[in-house]
């Protein structure tokens, strides 16, 4: 397909200020957008495009087009020509920037604006005194926003960087002599340090780097070798002194050490304990506080029934007032019948009625163990109970004492299970920021499971108030599967259509919900001719072109017994971020279907519905099948469908006409590999 001849090239050699690059970036971009079915036109597009950002200085931009360029050149008809101009492009654009051509006001604004995530995405990998000084701030504003401690830890780490930095010099290591001898990256030495550590034998060879694998895999040792837990935890403590040093707490490992220290001799655990105390280490400081003693005598209490045991904390998190940070909380049962222990020490005492209301915002029903001796106050709010006493038995019999929370409070996130919830100890510095927003986001979840579950039928006006609690607006259906699974499929239906109407009402236009699509596609597989396959017939947001086929479809693959994990309309994020002509199109493309079909053996694969042939789908296909996968594309039987398919260089397709062709289908996934 031929383009008409711009020189496009020189156009943009020809642009030499600002004014004139973002004239031509607007006129070439419109230029794209009336040849959007023309890949020689994408390309020379692309290229134009990402030259004139390089020129702005937008590098980030200017590398999203030169990847679309690469992917729009894979095809060999163009490797040597297009292929070798998108990889020089490429190359030249992943050089490092040099600090002239950053512009550092983005990262001044998210950090000042309190958006940290997109502030570190922006210094990325940089280096040089300037973005030093950045990472130092964001280390200044995490310790600003978290406690006494978290500063305290904070000035301290700062105070030996600068001591280190301007101490004497330490002499250069001697140069290796014999090939092959040379000193390792420090990359391979630490993974070679930890291969042999004690601890990665515990964990079956490797230590997970991030935090939650870790702790993780911490846990499934403990249940593979719970008669050997004083060796394990031995090993992980010693395993943070030798990797993190004496100046770096450890709160992942709390649960670990009392439980250690409450169900066996933990004679290795004491050793490595007594020399980290000698080492002043951080990491075990807080196993001196009257708090975790308490925690352990409780589990000694509770030693007969470790499954009781749910949740150890320290402190009171982000929202906790000074006077509760050596607070210890253990959560006993599971469910709803769950109750939380608060061992408090003379100075919470002291401002009790902000502890009280604190403990009250993470959970309902809370029994305050106060120091032996001290007054036991009565106007404790509903769901909480007070006991002064050294007695673990005395503590338990008053747990189950504890009596239940009020109807509002209620909604408080359920107990995760006992792996889980172990494993969730104090959170560090950096992890700590998403627990009170998970314990915000609990109370709208719960409401929106209750109303769709619950006797009385749904009022879209009353899940629209739930919906507005919710911060993270694309987590709007993660009760909605749990709250219909054990309703009869008409009334799951039904409920389910209320929902999306209230979801439509209320949510922005042009936000889309993947997981709600999903959700309301197997919904209505169950009942074809149902409200919610109605719906979708007429839905911009959820459906589409293509609806009755696409259900059919579902309804053959699980026939068959595969599963249907996903369902996606047009293009998902990540194809947006390859091919930016795609943002542009994914709002308008309705007729373009993929179902991510998981076969027996776990071999996965889409198979593509082609509902119609818009200007829009013909853009977006071409450019999806690019990636090479298992994959059925599905036609619908029209003879100007499979006319233009046949331009595309796609894959035969199965041509549909109704369920009657499901058998080639079938027969096609059933040939992935």
């Amino acid at each position: 397909m031929s383009v008409e001849q711009i020189n496009w090239k020189a156009r943009v050699d020809q642009a030499r200020n600002e004014a004139d690059r973002r004239a031509l970036l607007a006129e070439v971009g419109r230029w794209r957008a009336a040849r959007l079915t023309n890949l020689e036109a994408q390309r020379e597009a692309s290229f134009a495009i990402a030259r004139l950002y390089a020129a702005l200085g937008d590098n980030e931009r200017a590398l999203a087009e030169a990847k679309q360029l690469q992917n729009l050149s894979r095809d060999p008809r163009f490797a040597s020509s297009w292929g070798r101009r998108s990889k020089r492009l490429m190359q030249r654009l992943s050089r490092p920037s040099t600090p002239a051509s950053i512009d550092w006001s983005g990262f001044g604004r998210a950090v000042l604006e309190g958006d940290l995530k997109a502030a570190r995405q922006f210094l990325g990998q940089r280096k040089g005194p300037r973005a030093d000084r950045a990472r130092l701030w964001l280390r200044v504003r995490d310790a600003l926003e978290g406690s006494a401690d978290d500063m305290s830890l904070f000035l301290r780490e700062l105070e030996q960087e600068l001591g280190e930095a301007f101490g004497p010099r330490k002499p250069a290591p001697a140069k290796a002599t014999t090939k092959g001898e040379g000193k390792p990256s420090t990359e391979r030495a630490r993974k070679s340090e930890a291969s042999d550590s004690p601890l990665a034998k515990w964990l079956g060879g490797s230590i997970p780097s991030r935090r939650r694998e870790l702790v993780d895999a911490l846990e499934k040792a403990v249940r593979e070798h719970a008669d050997k837990l004083d060796g394990l935890t031995a090993a992980a403590l010693q395993h943070h002194l030798d990797t993190a040093g004496t100046r770096r707490t450890a709160p992942w490992l709390f649960g670990l050490t009392a439980r250690t220290l409450a169900w066996s001799d933990a004679e290795q655990t004491h050793a490595v304990l007594a020399v980290a105390r000698e080492q002043g280490a951080f990491a075990v400081t807080a196993y001196d506080e009257p708090g975790f003693k308490q925690v352990v005598a409780l589990l000694k209490a509770l030693q007969d029934n470790p499954d009781h045991l749910a949740q150890i904390r320290r402190g009171l998190g982000r929202g906790g007032v000074e006077a509760g940070r050596d607070t210890w909380t253990v959560r006993l049962g599971h469910g709803a019948d769950q109750v939380q222990l608060a061992f408090l020490s003379e100075g919470a005492v002291q401002a009790l009625a902000d502890i009280v209301s604190r403990l009250q915002s993470i959970h309902p029903r809370t029994l305050l163990v106060l120091p032996a001796g001290s007054a036991i106050p009565a106007d404790l709010p509903q769901g909480f109970l007070a006991v002064a006493s050294d007695d673990a038995a005395r503590w338990l019999e008053a747990a189950g004492e504890v009596p239940a929370a009020p109807v509002v409070e209620a909604e408080a996130p359920a107990a995760p299970t006992e792996q889980a919830a172990v494993a969730d100890e104090t959170p560090s510095a950096q992890d700590e920021p998403e627990a009170p927003a998970r314990r915000r986001e609990a109370s709208p979840f719960a409401r929106i499971a209750e109303t769709l579950s619950g006797e009385a039928e749904p009022a879209i006006e009353e899940l629209g108030e739930a919906l507005k609690g919710l911060r993270r607006r694309f987590k709007a259906f993660a009760s909605v599967r749990g709250a219909l699974d054990n309703l009869p499929v008409e009334q799951a239906d039904a409920r389910m259509e209320t929902f999306l109407r209230a979801v439509d009402l209320w949510a922005p236009e042009g936000m889309g919900f993947p997981q709600g699509t999903t959700l309301a596609v197997l919904q209505a597989s169950l009942l074809p001719q149902g409200k919610v396959a109605t719906f979708l017939g007429d839905s911009t947001r959820f459906g589409g072109a293509g609806v009755p086929v696409v259900l059919d479809v579902v309804k053959a693959a699980s026939g068959a017994g595969y599963e249907v994990a996903r369902v996606v309309r047009g293009a998902t994020r990540k194809e947006q971020r390859e091919h930016a002509a795609l943002e542009h199109l994914a709002d308008q493309t309705r007729g373009l279907w993929r179902l991510a079909v998981i076969r027996d053996g776990g071999v996965e694969g889409d198979v593509v519905v082609v509902a119609d042939a818009t200007p829009e789908t013909r853009a977006t296909l071409p450019l999806i099948l690019l990636e090479e996968r298992n994959r059925v594309v599905l036609l619908a039987d029209d003879d100007g469908l499979r006319a233009w398919y046949g331009e595309t260089g796609g894959p035969v397709p199965v041509l549909w006409d109704g369920p009657d062709d499901a058998p080639q289908l079938l027969d096609a996934i059933g040939q992935w590999a």
